[in-house]
Protein backbone atom coordinates (compact mmCIF):
# COMPACT_ATOMS: atom_id res chain seq x y z
CA UNK A 1 0.00 0.00 0.00
CA UNK A 2 1.02 3.65 -0.90
CA UNK A 3 0.43 6.28 1.42
CA UNK A 4 2.12 9.75 1.44
CA UNK A 5 4.08 10.06 4.41
CA UNK A 6 3.54 13.91 3.72
CA UNK A 7 0.21 13.76 4.96
CA UNK A 8 -0.76 15.15 8.02
CA UNK A 9 -2.60 12.90 10.75
CA UNK A 10 -6.11 13.80 12.22
CA UNK A 11 -4.68 15.28 15.13
CA UNK A 12 -2.31 17.48 13.35
CA UNK A 13 -5.45 18.59 11.29
CA UNK A 14 -7.63 19.27 14.15
CA UNK A 15 -4.61 20.87 16.36
CA UNK A 16 -4.11 23.34 12.90
CA UNK A 17 -8.31 23.88 12.64
CA UNK A 18 -8.81 24.24 16.30
CA UNK A 19 -5.17 26.80 16.00
CA UNK A 20 -6.64 28.90 12.94
CA UNK A 21 -9.70 29.52 14.40
CA UNK A 22 -8.89 30.43 17.97
CA UNK A 23 -4.94 31.72 18.11
CA UNK A 24 -5.73 34.71 15.67
CA UNK A 25 -7.21 36.12 18.56
CA UNK A 26 -4.43 36.75 21.01
CA UNK A 27 -1.81 37.16 18.17
CA UNK A 28 -4.34 40.04 17.01
CA UNK A 29 -4.57 41.61 20.27
CA UNK A 30 -1.02 41.35 20.80
CA UNK A 31 -0.05 43.29 17.18
CA UNK A 32 -2.90 45.65 18.09
CA UNK A 33 -1.49 46.32 21.48
CA UNK A 34 2.18 46.35 20.02
CA UNK A 35 1.17 48.64 17.05
CA UNK A 36 0.17 51.03 20.28
CA UNK A 37 2.85 50.79 22.39
CA UNK A 38 4.73 52.13 19.32
CA UNK A 39 2.78 54.83 18.26
CA UNK A 40 2.76 56.13 21.97
CA UNK A 41 6.08 55.79 21.78
CA UNK A 42 6.88 57.28 18.86
CA UNK A 43 4.32 60.38 20.27
CA UNK A 44 5.92 60.62 23.35
CA UNK A 45 9.49 60.61 21.62
CA UNK A 46 8.33 63.62 19.37
CA UNK A 47 6.52 65.67 22.12
CA UNK A 48 9.89 65.07 24.79
CA UNK A 49 11.71 66.30 21.73
CA UNK A 50 10.14 69.23 20.63
CA UNK A 51 10.00 70.08 24.74
CA UNK A 52 13.53 70.03 25.18
CA UNK A 53 14.38 72.12 22.05
CA UNK A 54 12.10 74.53 23.61
CA UNK A 55 13.58 74.28 26.07
CA UNK A 56 17.32 74.66 25.27
CA UNK A 57 16.71 77.20 22.95
CA UNK A 58 15.15 79.19 25.85
CA UNK A 59 18.42 78.46 27.80
CA UNK A 60 20.83 79.11 25.11
CA UNK A 61 18.64 82.79 25.20
CA UNK A 62 19.50 82.81 28.86
CA UNK A 63 22.85 81.95 28.58
CA UNK A 64 23.80 83.85 25.67
CA UNK A 65 22.42 87.04 27.43
CA UNK A 66 25.12 86.61 30.52
CA UNK A 67 28.22 85.71 28.37
CA UNK A 68 27.01 88.63 26.20
CA UNK A 69 26.74 91.07 29.17
CA UNK A 70 30.54 89.94 30.51
CA UNK A 71 31.57 90.63 27.58
CA UNK A 72 30.11 94.57 27.63
CA UNK A 73 31.58 94.87 30.62
CA UNK A 74 35.00 93.76 29.86
CA UNK A 75 35.47 95.85 26.75
CA UNK A 76 33.24 98.87 27.90
CA UNK A 77 32.99 99.41 31.78
CA UNK A 78 35.59 101.83 33.18
CA UNK A 79 35.81 100.18 36.36
CA UNK A 80 36.47 96.95 34.71
CA UNK A 81 40.05 98.88 34.32
CA UNK A 82 40.28 100.36 37.76
CA UNK A 83 39.79 96.77 38.82
CA UNK A 84 42.87 95.64 37.06
CA UNK A 85 44.97 98.45 38.98
CA UNK A 86 48.06 98.07 40.40
CA UNK A 87 47.05 100.43 43.09
CA UNK A 88 45.45 99.91 45.79
CA UNK A 89 43.29 102.88 46.13
CA UNK A 90 42.46 102.71 41.89
CA UNK A 91 41.71 98.86 42.46
CA UNK A 92 39.20 99.64 45.75
CA UNK A 93 37.47 102.35 43.72
CA UNK A 94 36.73 99.67 40.87
CA UNK A 95 35.67 97.19 43.49
CA UNK A 96 33.27 99.36 45.02
CA UNK A 97 31.43 100.91 41.40
CA UNK A 98 31.65 97.42 39.56
CA UNK A 99 30.33 95.70 42.67
CA UNK A 100 27.44 98.22 42.79
CA UNK A 101 26.35 97.46 39.35
CA UNK A 102 26.65 93.86 39.62
CA UNK A 103 24.33 94.05 42.55
CA UNK A 104 21.87 96.01 40.34
CA UNK A 105 22.08 93.85 36.76
CA UNK A 106 22.74 90.26 37.93
CA UNK A 107 18.96 89.85 39.17
CA UNK A 108 17.72 90.46 35.69
CA UNK A 109 19.25 87.40 34.53
CA UNK A 110 17.27 83.95 35.60
CA UNK A 111 20.15 81.25 35.30
CA UNK A 112 23.31 82.86 36.79
CA UNK A 113 24.06 82.59 40.27
CA UNK A 114 27.01 84.50 40.95
CA UNK A 115 29.97 86.51 39.27
CA UNK A 116 33.57 86.55 40.33
CA UNK A 117 35.67 89.20 39.22
CA UNK A 118 39.53 88.93 39.63
CA UNK A 119 42.50 91.29 39.55
CA UNK A 120 45.28 89.36 38.23
CA UNK A 121 47.73 91.84 39.15
CA UNK A 122 47.35 91.87 42.68
CA UNK A 123 46.06 88.75 42.85
CA UNK A 124 42.71 89.46 44.12
CA UNK A 125 39.04 88.82 44.08
CA UNK A 126 35.80 89.58 44.91
CA UNK A 127 32.30 88.30 44.13
CA UNK A 128 28.38 88.85 44.17
CA UNK A 129 25.87 86.43 43.54
CA UNK A 130 22.56 85.93 43.34
CA UNK A 131 19.43 84.41 45.53
CA UNK A 132 19.89 81.07 43.67
CA UNK A 133 23.36 80.65 45.28
CA UNK A 134 22.18 79.46 48.71
CA UNK A 135 25.54 76.93 49.57
CA UNK A 136 28.29 79.21 50.77
CA UNK A 137 31.00 76.40 50.77
CA UNK A 138 30.03 75.92 47.12
CA UNK A 139 30.44 79.38 46.33
CA UNK A 140 33.84 79.51 48.34
CA UNK A 141 34.93 76.40 46.76
CA UNK A 142 33.66 78.53 42.76
CA UNK A 143 35.73 81.63 43.73
CA UNK A 144 38.97 80.18 44.66
CA UNK A 145 38.81 77.88 42.25
CA UNK A 146 38.58 80.70 39.47
CA UNK A 147 41.56 82.60 41.32
CA UNK A 148 43.75 79.85 41.30
CA UNK A 149 42.62 78.96 38.02
CA UNK A 150 42.72 82.56 36.63
CA UNK A 151 45.75 81.95 34.09
CA UNK A 152 43.99 79.02 32.64
CA UNK A 153 39.90 80.86 32.42
CA UNK A 154 41.09 84.01 31.12
CA UNK A 155 41.80 82.38 27.52
CA UNK A 156 37.91 81.99 27.46
CA UNK A 157 35.78 83.63 25.14
CA UNK A 158 32.55 84.02 26.97
CA UNK A 159 31.38 80.75 26.11
CA UNK A 160 29.99 78.08 28.88
CA UNK A 161 31.90 74.91 29.62
CA UNK A 162 31.90 72.76 32.72
CA UNK A 163 33.92 72.57 35.10
CA UNK A 164 34.02 69.85 38.25
CA UNK A 165 34.96 71.69 41.53
CA UNK A 166 34.98 69.75 44.79
CA UNK A 167 33.22 66.95 43.01
CA UNK A 168 30.30 69.05 41.76
CA UNK A 169 29.78 70.21 37.65
CA UNK A 170 29.84 73.89 37.22
CA UNK A 171 29.11 75.58 34.30
CA UNK A 172 31.73 78.85 33.83
CA UNK A 173 31.43 81.96 31.22
CA UNK A 174 34.65 83.73 31.58
CA UNK A 175 36.35 86.57 29.66
CA UNK A 176 39.30 88.71 30.70
CA UNK A 177 42.87 89.41 29.40
CA UNK A 178 46.44 89.95 31.55
CA UNK A 179 44.93 92.42 34.41
CA UNK A 180 41.17 91.25 35.03
CA UNK A 181 38.65 88.30 34.68
CA UNK A 182 35.19 87.99 34.81
CA UNK A 183 33.77 84.70 35.50
CA UNK A 184 29.91 84.04 35.56
CA UNK A 185 28.40 80.79 37.41
CA UNK A 186 25.47 78.18 36.94
CA UNK A 187 25.18 74.93 38.87
CA UNK A 188 23.83 72.14 37.69
CA UNK A 189 21.22 72.42 40.20
CA UNK A 190 19.96 75.62 38.69
CA UNK A 191 20.11 74.43 35.39
CA UNK A 192 17.61 71.26 36.70
CA UNK A 193 15.21 73.44 38.49
CA UNK A 194 14.79 75.36 35.54
CA UNK A 195 14.21 72.18 33.52
CA UNK A 196 13.09 69.48 35.42
CA UNK A 197 9.86 71.13 37.17
CA UNK A 198 7.88 68.51 35.48
CA UNK A 199 9.69 65.46 36.41
CA UNK A 200 7.85 62.79 37.98
CA UNK A 201 8.82 59.19 39.16
CA UNK A 202 8.43 57.82 35.48
CA UNK A 203 10.33 61.20 34.13
CA UNK A 204 13.85 62.60 34.69
CA UNK A 205 15.97 65.18 32.90
CA UNK A 206 20.25 64.74 32.54
CA UNK A 207 22.52 67.53 31.92
CA UNK A 208 25.72 65.56 30.74
CA UNK A 209 28.64 67.34 29.83
CA UNK A 210 29.73 67.09 26.29
CA UNK A 211 33.42 66.95 26.82
CA UNK A 212 33.62 64.82 29.92
CA UNK A 213 30.11 63.20 29.68
CA UNK A 214 29.89 63.51 33.51
CA UNK A 215 26.04 63.97 34.94
CA UNK A 216 26.39 67.87 35.37
CA UNK A 217 23.01 67.30 37.87
CA UNK A 218 21.37 64.37 38.67
CA UNK A 219 21.63 60.45 38.50
CA UNK A 220 20.24 57.89 36.13
CA UNK A 221 16.76 56.46 37.66
CA UNK A 222 17.09 52.35 38.45
CA UNK A 223 20.67 52.28 37.53
CA UNK A 224 23.96 51.66 39.57
CA UNK A 225 25.78 52.12 35.82
CA UNK A 226 29.04 54.79 36.60
CA UNK A 227 29.30 54.40 32.25
CA UNK A 228 26.48 57.55 31.30
CA UNK A 229 27.24 56.85 27.87
CA UNK A 230 26.80 52.88 28.50
CA UNK A 231 22.99 54.01 30.20
CA UNK A 232 21.81 56.30 27.35
CA UNK A 233 23.15 54.03 24.48
CA UNK A 234 21.42 50.89 26.31
CA UNK A 235 18.06 52.92 26.82
CA UNK A 236 17.83 54.87 23.07
CA UNK A 237 14.64 54.95 21.29
CA UNK A 238 15.20 52.08 19.08
CA UNK A 239 15.47 49.73 21.23
CA UNK A 240 12.99 47.97 23.06
CA UNK A 241 14.16 48.47 26.71
CA UNK A 242 12.81 49.87 30.16
CA UNK A 243 13.55 53.65 29.12
CA UNK A 244 13.05 55.88 26.01
CA UNK A 245 15.79 58.58 25.83
CA UNK A 246 15.51 61.95 24.10
CA UNK A 247 18.51 64.60 24.52
CA UNK A 248 19.13 67.44 22.61
CA UNK A 249 22.31 69.84 22.95
CA UNK A 250 23.16 73.69 23.68
CA UNK A 251 24.56 75.71 20.91
CA UNK A 252 25.99 77.66 23.73
CA UNK A 253 27.11 75.89 26.81
CA UNK A 254 29.39 72.53 26.91
CA UNK A 255 25.90 70.11 27.36
CA UNK A 256 23.29 68.27 26.47
CA UNK A 257 20.09 67.91 28.33
CA UNK A 258 18.36 64.03 27.92
CA UNK A 259 15.13 63.14 29.39
CA UNK A 260 14.49 59.86 30.56
CA UNK A 261 11.13 58.20 30.42
CA UNK A 262 9.67 54.44 31.46
CA UNK A 263 8.23 53.16 28.77
CA UNK A 264 5.67 50.74 30.17
CA UNK A 265 3.84 53.83 31.96
CA UNK A 266 3.83 55.22 28.44
CA UNK A 267 2.49 52.42 27.06
CA UNK A 268 -0.28 52.69 29.35
CA UNK A 269 -3.71 50.07 28.96
CA UNK A 270 -1.78 48.54 25.77
CA UNK A 271 0.96 46.96 27.76
CA UNK A 272 -1.10 45.50 29.73
CA UNK A 273 -3.21 44.23 26.66
CA UNK A 274 -0.01 43.22 25.66
CA UNK A 275 0.98 40.80 28.81
CA UNK A 276 -2.98 39.82 28.55
CA UNK A 277 -2.80 38.66 25.03
CA UNK A 278 0.42 36.27 25.81
CA UNK A 279 -1.92 35.06 28.86
CA UNK A 280 -4.60 34.17 26.83
CA UNK A 281 -2.26 32.58 24.19
CA UNK A 282 -0.55 30.22 27.27
CA UNK A 283 -4.25 29.68 28.25
CA UNK A 284 -5.02 28.15 25.28
CA UNK A 285 -1.73 25.92 24.85
CA UNK A 286 -1.76 24.79 28.16
CA UNK A 287 -5.32 24.20 28.70
CA UNK A 288 -7.88 24.06 25.69
CA UNK A 289 -5.81 22.26 23.65
CA UNK A 290 -5.28 19.31 26.19
CA UNK A 291 -8.92 19.71 27.24
CA UNK A 292 -9.94 19.30 23.38
CA UNK A 293 -7.28 16.34 22.87
CA UNK A 294 -8.45 14.51 25.72
CA UNK A 295 -12.15 14.84 24.43
CA UNK A 296 -10.55 13.81 20.68
CA UNK A 297 -8.49 10.56 22.56
CA UNK A 298 -11.24 9.23 24.42
CA UNK A 299 -13.74 9.21 21.05
CA UNK A 300 -11.56 9.43 17.67
CA UNK A 301 -7.47 8.92 18.28
CA UNK A 302 -7.16 6.32 20.32
CA UNK A 303 -9.57 3.93 17.82
CA UNK A 304 -7.87 5.22 14.90
CA UNK A 305 -4.23 4.78 16.26
CA UNK A 306 -5.25 1.08 16.57
CA UNK A 307 -6.38 1.27 12.92
CA UNK A 308 -2.92 2.98 12.26
CA UNK A 309 -0.77 0.61 14.36
CA UNK A 310 -2.76 -2.34 12.45
CA UNK A 311 -2.03 -1.21 8.99
CA UNK A 312 1.63 -0.88 9.70
CA UNK A 313 1.35 -4.24 10.93
CA UNK A 314 -0.22 -5.42 8.27
CA UNK A 315 2.58 -3.26 5.54
CA UNK A 316 5.35 -5.18 7.31
CA UNK A 317 4.10 -8.58 6.50
CA UNK A 318 1.87 -9.70 9.38
CA UNK A 319 -1.40 -10.19 7.94
CA UNK A 320 -3.03 -12.51 10.41
CA UNK A 321 -3.12 -8.96 12.66
CA UNK A 322 -6.50 -8.18 14.07
CA UNK A 323 -7.53 -4.82 14.99
CA UNK A 324 -9.04 -4.99 18.80
CA UNK A 325 -12.86 -3.09 18.17
CA UNK A 326 -13.66 -1.58 21.65
CA UNK A 327 -16.38 1.04 22.03
CA UNK A 328 -16.20 3.94 19.96
CA UNK A 329 -18.07 6.27 17.39
CA UNK A 330 -19.94 3.54 15.05
CA UNK A 331 -18.48 5.10 12.09
CA UNK A 332 -14.78 3.79 13.11
CA UNK A 333 -16.18 0.68 14.72
CA UNK A 334 -17.61 -0.09 11.15
CA UNK A 335 -14.20 0.53 9.51
CA UNK A 336 -12.37 -1.44 11.79
CA UNK A 337 -14.73 -4.59 11.41
CA UNK A 338 -14.29 -4.08 7.77
CA UNK A 339 -10.72 -3.65 7.94
CA UNK A 340 -10.25 -7.00 9.77
CA UNK A 341 -13.07 -8.44 6.92
CA UNK A 342 -10.94 -7.14 4.00
CA UNK A 343 -7.15 -8.59 5.78
CA UNK A 344 -8.62 -12.26 6.08
CA UNK A 345 -9.72 -11.88 2.69
CA UNK A 346 -6.21 -10.54 1.14
CA UNK A 347 -3.91 -12.72 3.16
CA UNK A 348 -3.78 -15.25 0.88
CA UNK A 349 -3.46 -13.10 -2.34
CA UNK A 350 -0.94 -11.19 -0.89
CA UNK A 351 1.64 -14.25 -0.41
CA UNK A 352 0.67 -15.16 -3.60
CA UNK A 353 1.50 -11.77 -5.43
CA UNK A 354 4.57 -11.35 -2.78
CA UNK A 355 6.04 -15.18 -4.21
CA UNK A 356 5.13 -14.10 -8.23
CA UNK A 357 6.74 -10.92 -7.62
CA UNK A 358 9.92 -12.08 -6.32
CA UNK A 359 10.47 -14.42 -9.22
CA UNK A 360 9.62 -11.89 -11.65
CA UNK A 361 12.53 -9.79 -10.03
CA UNK A 362 14.78 -12.51 -10.42
CA UNK A 363 13.70 -13.29 -13.88
CA UNK A 364 14.44 -9.40 -14.75
CA UNK A 365 17.88 -9.35 -12.87
CA UNK A 366 18.76 -12.54 -14.84
CA UNK A 367 17.84 -11.24 -18.05
CA UNK A 368 19.75 -8.12 -17.71
CA UNK A 369 22.82 -9.84 -16.57
CA UNK A 370 22.76 -11.85 -19.27
CA UNK A 371 23.02 -8.61 -21.70
CA UNK A 372 26.16 -7.53 -19.95
CA UNK A 373 28.02 -11.30 -21.19
CA UNK A 374 27.49 -12.03 -24.17
CA UNK A 375 29.65 -9.18 -26.42
CA UNK A 376 31.95 -10.15 -23.96
CA UNK A 377 32.79 -13.88 -24.77
CA UNK A 378 32.19 -12.65 -28.79
CA UNK A 379 35.56 -10.44 -28.58
CA UNK A 380 36.98 -13.35 -26.61
CA UNK A 381 36.41 -16.22 -29.40
CA UNK A 382 37.43 -13.87 -31.71
CA UNK A 383 40.64 -12.77 -30.19
CA UNK A 384 41.13 -16.78 -29.75
CA UNK A 385 40.51 -17.40 -33.78
CA UNK A 386 42.81 -14.63 -34.34
CA UNK A 387 45.57 -15.85 -32.26
CA UNK A 388 45.18 -19.71 -33.83
CA UNK A 389 45.19 -18.49 -36.64
CA UNK A 390 49.37 -16.81 -35.99
CA UNK A 391 50.13 -20.02 -33.92
CA UNK A 392 50.96 -18.07 -30.70
CA UNK A 393 50.29 -21.13 -28.35
CA UNK A 394 51.95 -19.53 -25.46
CA UNK A 395 49.29 -16.40 -25.78
CA UNK A 396 46.35 -18.38 -26.52
CA UNK A 397 46.94 -20.74 -23.24
CA UNK A 398 47.31 -17.41 -21.19
CA UNK A 399 44.13 -15.97 -22.56
CA UNK A 400 42.34 -19.28 -22.10
CA UNK A 401 43.44 -19.68 -18.68
CA UNK A 402 42.42 -16.25 -17.52
CA UNK A 403 39.11 -16.71 -20.09
CA UNK A 404 38.46 -19.69 -18.01
CA UNK A 405 38.62 -17.80 -14.51
CA UNK A 406 36.31 -15.44 -15.52
CA UNK A 407 34.02 -17.63 -16.67
CA UNK A 408 33.69 -20.03 -13.75
CA UNK A 409 33.46 -16.38 -11.74
CA UNK A 410 29.92 -15.61 -13.96
CA UNK A 411 28.94 -19.26 -13.60
CA UNK A 412 29.24 -18.91 -9.81
CA UNK A 413 27.55 -15.47 -9.77
CA UNK A 414 24.30 -16.39 -11.02
CA UNK A 415 22.94 -16.63 -7.73
CA UNK A 416 22.58 -12.11 -8.74
CA UNK A 417 24.96 -11.37 -6.30
CA UNK A 418 28.63 -11.40 -5.35
CA UNK A 419 30.81 -9.32 -2.81
CA UNK A 420 33.48 -6.73 -3.27
CA UNK A 421 36.34 -8.89 -2.61
CA UNK A 422 35.57 -11.67 -5.08
CA UNK A 423 34.83 -8.64 -7.76
CA UNK A 424 38.14 -7.17 -7.05
CA UNK A 425 39.91 -10.55 -7.44
CA UNK A 426 37.92 -11.42 -10.59
CA UNK A 427 38.91 -7.90 -11.93
CA UNK A 428 42.71 -9.28 -12.11
CA UNK A 429 41.35 -12.44 -15.20
CA UNK A 430 39.77 -9.50 -16.80
CA UNK A 431 42.36 -6.85 -17.04
CA UNK A 432 44.70 -9.35 -18.00
CA UNK A 433 42.56 -10.53 -20.80
CA UNK A 434 42.25 -6.71 -21.54
CA UNK A 435 45.53 -6.55 -21.67
CA UNK A 436 46.23 -9.48 -24.28
CA UNK A 437 43.76 -7.70 -26.60
CA UNK A 438 44.70 -4.03 -26.48
CA UNK A 439 48.60 -4.05 -24.83
CA UNK A 440 49.97 -2.19 -21.89
CA UNK A 441 48.50 1.33 -22.77
CA UNK A 442 46.47 1.39 -19.92
CA UNK A 443 47.07 1.63 -16.17
CA UNK A 444 44.41 0.56 -13.49
CA UNK A 445 44.82 2.03 -9.57
CA UNK A 446 41.99 0.81 -7.18
CA UNK A 447 42.05 2.07 -3.70
CA UNK A 448 39.70 -0.09 -1.82
CA UNK A 449 38.53 -0.38 1.87
CA UNK A 450 39.85 -3.98 3.00
CA UNK A 451 36.59 -3.92 5.47
CA UNK A 452 34.20 -3.73 2.53
CA UNK A 453 35.25 -6.83 0.81
CA UNK A 454 32.45 -8.97 2.10
CA UNK A 455 29.50 -6.77 1.10
CA UNK A 456 27.14 -8.01 -1.79
CA UNK A 457 26.99 -6.20 -4.69
CA UNK A 458 25.57 -6.81 -8.13
CA UNK A 459 27.96 -9.16 -9.83
CA UNK A 460 30.24 -7.47 -12.87
CA UNK A 461 29.58 -4.13 -11.55
CA UNK A 462 33.21 -3.29 -10.95
CA UNK A 463 34.19 -4.77 -14.31
CA UNK A 464 30.94 -2.71 -16.25
CA UNK A 465 33.30 0.63 -15.00
CA UNK A 466 36.04 -0.39 -16.56
CA UNK A 467 34.51 -2.16 -19.37
CA UNK A 468 32.95 0.87 -20.65
CA UNK A 469 36.26 2.80 -20.69
CA UNK A 470 37.87 0.23 -22.50
CA UNK A 471 34.82 0.40 -25.26
CA UNK A 472 34.57 4.06 -25.23
CA UNK A 473 37.61 5.87 -23.78
CA UNK A 474 40.50 3.10 -24.67
CA UNK A 475 42.95 4.69 -27.58
CA UNK A 476 45.05 1.77 -28.76
CA UNK A 477 47.21 3.74 -30.64
CA UNK A 478 48.35 5.72 -27.54
CA UNK A 479 48.23 9.39 -30.09
CA UNK A 480 46.61 10.48 -26.86
CA UNK A 481 48.65 9.29 -23.97
CA UNK A 482 48.10 6.23 -21.73
CA UNK A 483 44.25 5.46 -20.62
CA UNK A 484 44.15 5.94 -16.55
CA UNK A 485 41.22 4.10 -14.77
CA UNK A 486 40.94 5.15 -10.97
CA UNK A 487 38.99 3.27 -8.49
CA UNK A 488 38.27 3.84 -4.62
CA UNK A 489 35.44 2.26 -2.58
CA UNK A 490 35.41 3.97 0.65
CA UNK A 491 32.55 4.22 3.60
CA UNK A 492 31.64 7.20 5.90
CA UNK A 493 28.95 7.24 8.93
CA UNK A 494 26.18 6.86 6.56
CA UNK A 495 27.18 5.15 2.82
CA UNK A 496 29.46 3.35 1.00
CA UNK A 497 31.01 5.38 -1.79
CA UNK A 498 32.17 3.87 -4.77
CA UNK A 499 33.75 6.27 -7.15
CA UNK A 500 35.67 5.93 -10.49
CA UNK A 501 37.19 8.09 -13.35
CA UNK A 502 39.08 7.50 -16.44
CA UNK A 503 40.58 10.29 -18.70
CA UNK A 504 39.22 9.47 -21.69
CA UNK A 505 36.77 12.05 -23.88
CA UNK A 506 33.83 11.61 -21.32
CA UNK A 507 30.02 10.89 -21.25
CA UNK A 508 28.12 12.12 -24.66
CA UNK A 509 25.50 14.39 -23.70
CA UNK A 510 22.73 12.39 -24.79
CA UNK A 511 24.17 9.42 -22.00
CA UNK A 512 23.95 12.22 -19.34
CA UNK A 513 20.70 13.48 -20.33
CA UNK A 514 19.34 9.83 -20.43
CA UNK A 515 20.41 9.14 -17.16
CA UNK A 516 19.22 12.64 -15.88
CA UNK A 517 15.57 12.09 -16.94
CA UNK A 518 16.22 8.33 -15.44
CA UNK A 519 15.65 6.92 -18.74
CA UNK A 520 17.60 4.13 -21.19
CA UNK A 521 19.71 5.25 -23.38
CA UNK A 522 19.35 4.18 -27.16
CA UNK A 523 22.49 2.17 -28.69
CA UNK A 524 25.77 2.82 -26.51
CA UNK A 525 25.82 2.78 -22.62
CA UNK A 526 23.43 -0.05 -22.29
CA UNK A 527 25.80 -2.09 -19.40
CA UNK A 528 25.87 1.30 -17.16
CA UNK A 529 22.04 1.18 -17.10
CA UNK A 530 21.49 -2.64 -16.74
CA UNK A 531 24.06 -1.80 -13.53
CA UNK A 532 21.89 0.79 -12.51
CA UNK A 533 18.60 -1.20 -12.51
CA UNK A 534 19.95 -4.26 -10.90
CA UNK A 535 21.38 -1.68 -8.20
CA UNK A 536 17.87 -0.35 -7.79
CA UNK A 537 16.86 -3.90 -7.25
CA UNK A 538 19.11 -5.04 -4.96
CA UNK A 539 19.23 -1.86 -3.15
CA UNK A 540 15.61 -0.35 -3.82
CA UNK A 541 15.55 3.22 -2.36
CA UNK A 542 19.24 2.91 -0.69
CA UNK A 543 21.27 4.22 -3.16
CA UNK A 544 22.37 6.72 -6.23
CA UNK A 545 24.07 6.46 -9.57
CA UNK A 546 25.19 9.40 -11.47
CA UNK A 547 27.49 10.05 -14.45
CA UNK A 548 29.22 13.63 -15.33
CA UNK A 549 32.27 14.75 -16.84
CA UNK A 550 35.10 16.01 -15.10
CA UNK A 551 38.78 15.78 -17.26
CA UNK A 552 36.80 12.44 -17.99
CA UNK A 553 33.87 10.35 -17.55
CA UNK A 554 33.15 9.62 -13.64
CA UNK A 555 31.00 7.67 -12.17
CA UNK A 556 29.37 8.02 -8.63
CA UNK A 557 27.47 5.65 -6.61
CA UNK A 558 26.33 5.46 -3.08
CA UNK A 559 24.98 2.73 -1.14
CA UNK A 560 23.61 2.80 2.23
CA UNK A 561 25.37 1.13 5.42
CA UNK A 562 21.77 0.34 6.29
CA UNK A 563 20.89 -1.45 3.29
CA UNK A 564 24.00 -2.99 3.22
CA UNK A 565 23.97 -4.29 6.67
CA UNK A 566 20.59 -5.72 5.57
CA UNK A 567 21.99 -7.83 2.76
CA UNK A 568 24.70 -8.84 4.92
CA UNK A 569 22.72 -10.66 7.10
CA UNK A 570 20.41 -12.09 4.22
Amino acid sequence: MNRSRKSKSIKQILLTVFFVMTAPIPIILFAISQYSIDQNINRAYETSLSYLQSTVNHLDTELSLISNYLIREQSDSEWIARVGSAKESEATVGYTMLGRQLNNNLNMFNLVEGVVVCNLVRNEEFYRYTSRSRDYLQRESIVQYVLNEAERLKTGQGDWKSYTIDGKDVLLCCIGDNKTLLCAWITGETLYNYVGTGESEDTSYYFVSRENRSVIFNEPITTTSEDINTFFEENNTKNNTQYLTTNVSSSIADFDIYQVQNRYKISGVFHIMQIASLILLLLQVAILVPYMLRQLNKAILDPMNRVENGIDLVEKGHLDTKISNEPSCKEIEHLIDSFNGMISQISSLKVQAYEEELKNQQLQMDYLQLQIEPHFYLNAMNLISTMAQVGDTALIQELTKNLSLYLRYIVNTRKGWTTIGEEVDHISSYLKIMEIRMGESFAVSMDIDKFLSGMKIPPLMIQLLIENTMKYAFDIYGANGMTALTLAIWQDENNIHVDYHDNGPGYPESILSSFEKDEAPEGNHIGLWNLKKRLDYMYPGGNTFSLFNDNGAHTKITISKAWADIRSGE
